[in-house]
């Protein structure tokens, strides 16, 4: 069925030249700047305009003085605390224990969380279908987990 949609739309696939046009600037450098220049709300960037609540930043300053935790790099899934608390919350919906090492992944931001399931579940040689126009990340996280690239765009 893809194959037979691919054709007859007339989709061109070339993922090195994909991933060459993505090493350029990202589109959130580019409409950062445009909507700085233009005096717009960036709701692609997340620029807040206000502060964090007092609580916030007295939590920052307490991990920051933490004697014990100071400037530690976490586990590539996820903070274990914040892991511990999402088992805690799903076991009960799920109706057995969930274990926070090995069945929790958490991250920063999409291109992470994508990245985590990527390595999760695709192997070199997996094919991994990419409809355009879409997220500028995707085709090199799927170039570097090894996956065989096909995007299709309408032209």
């Amino acid at each position: 069925m893809l194959r037979r949609l691919t054709r007859s739309f007339g989709f061109k696939v070339d993922p090195q030249e994909k991933v060459r046009l993505y090493s350029g600037p990202s589109p959130f450098e580019v409409f950062s700047k445009l909507s700085n220049q233009l005096g717009t709300f960036n709701f692609g960037h997340g620029s807040p305009d206000s502060h964090p609540p007092n609580f916030m930043k007295d939590a920052l300053v307490s991990a920051m003085n933490d004697p014990v935790n100071q400037h530690q790099y976490t586990r590539p899934m996820g903070h274990p605390g914040f892991s511990e608390e999402i088992a805690k919350q799903y076991s009960a919906s799920f109706g057995r224990n969930i274990d926070s090492v090995n069945e929790v992944c958490n991250g920063v931001g999409a291109t992470g969380i994508i990245s985590n399931a990527l390595y999760a579940f695709i192997k070199p040689g997996d094919e991994m279908v990419c409809f355009e126009p879409s997220f500028l990340g995707y085709a090199p996280l799927f170039h570097i987990v090894g996956a065989k690239v096909t995007l299709c765009s309408r032209r």
